[in-house]
């Protein structure tokens, strides 16, 4: 379906916008009053054309000013001068009937047939023209019009929730990136302690209690009974004669390594198991050898120093892959990053020896995108209300520049960006042509003087110049001096 859509005199690029979103055609015929200043500059046209994008719109224009026709041109839409054949003129005054503003734009059938032949014809014709043309003189007008230096600071917001630019309130569309990050880390521990190293070692004197042999098992545990019991294990078996009081000497080592395994002389007087019913014990010397030594072992404070520091440098790692990940022209600011744990795995427990701690952790790595094209063109829009009244913004020197993260909610940030750029007195090129044709080159260079502010003289090359005059074919050349 197609529709017709007639601007008013004080339509601004708003309205326009609100009254395509209104339609419900897939083609539109924008018809713009000359009165209209809303689509006069480059900047607005392109705006016009991100709306219909947007909204998956084919948009063309009808209007009689000549120079919204060649910018409109320069932009890619289709422009008439007048309205196209089978729709109604908006000289009527009146809106068009539904079912006029539902033609196509495209006819089928017999209409395609006739609309074959015309452009078989038209495209004939236009070749005698363009023949013509070359041998037609033709003036070549180029203007650097005086320009004026414009800067104005904004803060947008980075929004994944919307999927067009919200020009009123300054988001841009967003995307979160994220992945998944495993790394391994180590950090030598801090704490120390003493720990028992050696074991003590001695020897027991067993006596039998009855008149029979007795042996003694190796590896008899045997204790001492007074205060915390220090306990030994025999190191070889003994058999005592068969004979009351008999004795024998065995040797022993402390079960348990370190110091408390160094007792004295008289001490080791009780026997574990049934052989305490056929023999006593004692030691006549003091048992030595029991050792600590100074270690090094984990601590939560090892565990939690070590889990911080791998985090910050998956910080700077979780920045650095998500970049790989961007699509052309987007950029991730490196406040955005959030870093989320997702397992973690320590080779040492807490008070175990070790004189290094390691780390297996796996993270989710997740960042928000932003297009640094819709953000400079958000940046631009923004820059449109600095101009004066009567200047347009330039397209060219125009310059971006991202200042920093003024903060982060969730999903969105919110930064600041400068826009730099030139703004020069708007030229009406139909009204240039009207003013300047049949003039005397030199008068008409005079005229341009008088009517413009430029930087430069006006250039006016006629080719061929057969009379000395501007002739009906005038180029308008619009640069600027950009430093």
């Amino acid at each position: 379906m197609e529709e017709v859509v007639y601007l008013e005199d004080d339509d601004d690029i708003a309205t326009i916008r609100q009254r395509l979103e209104q339609t419900q055609a897939r083609k539109v015929l924008l018809v713009v009053p000359k009165g209209c200043k809303a689509l006069t500059r480059a900047v607005d046209l392109r705006l016009l054309q991100r709306y219909a994008d947007a909204l998956a719109m084919e948009v063309a224009l009808v209007t009689r000013n000549r120079a919204t026709r060649e910018l409109a041109r320069e932009v890619g839409f289709a422009v008439f001068w007048r309205m196209p054949r089978g729709y109604p003129s908006p000289s009527a005054g009146r809106r068009p009937r539904p079912e006029a503003s539902a033609r196509r734009f495209i006819p089928t059938g017999q209409w395609l047939v006739n609309a074959l032949a015309f452009v078989l014809l038209s495209g004939l014709l236009l070749s005698i023209i363009a023949a013509a043309l070359l041998i037609v003189p033709e003036a070549v007008v180029t203007l650097v019009p005086t320009t004026e230096p414009i800067s104005h600071t904004v803060e947008l917001q980075a929004n994944p929730d919307i999927e067009a630019i919200n020009y009123q309130g300054g988001e841009v569309p967003a995307r979160v990136v994220e992945m998944q990050i495993e790394a391994k880390a180590q950090m030598p521990t801090v704490a120390k302690k003493d720990v028992p190293d050696a074991r003590a070692t001695g020897t027991v004197i067993f006596v039998n209690k009855r008149n029979e042999p007795t042996v003694i098992p190796q590896g008899t545990i045997v204790r001492t009974s007074a205060g915390s019991n220090v306990r030994f294990r025999t190191i070889e078996e003994g058999v005592l004669p068969a004979t009351i009081g008999a004795k024998v000497e065995v040797g022993i080592v402390a079960v348990d390594p370190g110091l408390s395994g160094n007792v004295d002389a008289w001490q080791i007087n009780t026997i574990e198991g049934v052989t305490s019913l056929w023999a006593e014990i004692i030691n006549d010397t003091p048992t030595r050898g029991g050792t600590i030594k100074w270690v090094s072992v984990v601590t939560n404070e090892d565990k939690n120093r070590l889990r911080a520091s791998l985090l910050q440098r998956l910080q700077q790692e979780g920045y650095n892959r998500l970049r790989e990940q961007l699509e052309e022209g987007e950029f991730v600011p490196p406040e955005s990053v959030v870093i989320e744990p997702a397992g973690e795995n320590f080779d040492k427990g807490v008070d175990e020896q070790a004189d290094v701690l390691g780390l297996e952790m796996r993270v989710t790595a997740s960042g928000t995108a932003i297009k640094l094209e819709d953000a400079h063109t958000l940046a631009q829009y923004l820059l449109g209300f600095e101009v004066k009244e009567g200047f347009q913004l330039l397209s060219q020197g125009l310059e971006f520049q991202l200042d920093k993260v003024t903060r982060v909610e969730g999903r969105r940030v919110y930064f600041e960006m400068s826009a730099s750029g030139l703004m020069a007195e708007g030229i009406d090129e139909g009204e240039i042509r009207e003013g300047i044709r049949g003039k005397p080159i030199a008068a008409a260079e005079e005229y341009l003087r008088q009517r413009l502010q430029l930087d430069e003289e006006p250039s006016i090359v006629v080719t061929p110049d057969w009379l000395g005059r501007i002739p009906l074919r005038i180029r308008i050349i619009v640069s600027t001096k950009v430093s």
